[in-house]
């Protein structure tokens, strides 16, 4: 239906791929900063490159 013209489903297409692009780098930047923040206890498994 975006395809014929309809403003309506563009606008509901353009939402979509935009929520679709914003949820992808939200969800990319929450595990950067969960890995940035997360202490860093045992010095062991950091040297050893598990995670």
């Amino acid at each position: 239906m975006a395809v014929a013209g309809d403003v309506d489903a563009q606008i509901l297409l353009g939402g979509m791929l935009v929520g679709l692009f914003a949820l992808m780098f939200a969800t990319r930047w929450y595990f950067v900063m969960r890995r940035v923040l997360r202490p860093k206890t045992t010095a062991r498994f950091d040297s050893m490159g598990i995670n």
